[in-house]
């Protein structure tokens, strides 16, 4: 079975982990990776389909307006990752029984699922302000959980 070892190419740069505080995990086989990191995917089609729709649904809701709207998505987008430090912080200190970033990604998944259908059905009735709040929910909660899942995958990997 192929397996996976990780070395870090810089040993002693800036934010690598000392040896002493490594924890003892065994080795995980590529499969294992994969199923690790699977959790962004469906986070990586949403934002991309998202993204791509938008200057569509801007159109669609706002159409003298569809430019200003459009910008004013990206500015959410923008500022949204903002909150990603803040995510990564908390769970990085967190200690619950599930792990420390289990919670934080299902506390923000399940907002975020929401939020892409509240969406759809807000571009059906056409309700430019409500659309544009639940977008930046959506974009909030995926952004947060995006950051668990990532800081997960880095805590399921050995350090050697």
């Amino acid at each position: 079975m192929l397996t996976a070892s990780f070395q870090d190419p810089e040993p002693g740069r800036r934010g690598s982990r000392p040896a002493s505080k490594s924890k003892s995990q065994p080795e995980r086989t590529i499969c294992e990776l994969i199923l690790f990191s699977l959790f962004n995917f469906p986070f990586g089609v949403i934002l991309g389909v998202s993204v791509t729709l938008l200057s569509l649904e801007a159109e669609k809701l706002a159409p003298n307006h569809a430019g200003v709207l459009l910008a004013g998505f990206c500015v959410i987008g923008g500022f949204v990752q903002l909150i990603c430090p803040l995510v990564g912080r908390l769970s990085d200190n967190s200690r619950y029984s599930y792990g420390k970033r289990r919670p934080f990604i299902v506390l923000f998944a399940i907002p975020a699922g929401i939020a892409v259908s509240l969406m759809w059905y807000l571009s059906i009735q056409k309700n430019v302000g409500l659309y544009v709040v639940t977008f930046a929910v959506m974009m909030v909660s995926m952004s947060a959980a995006q950051t668990a899942s990532l800081g997960l995958c880095a805590d399921l990997v050995p350090d050697n």
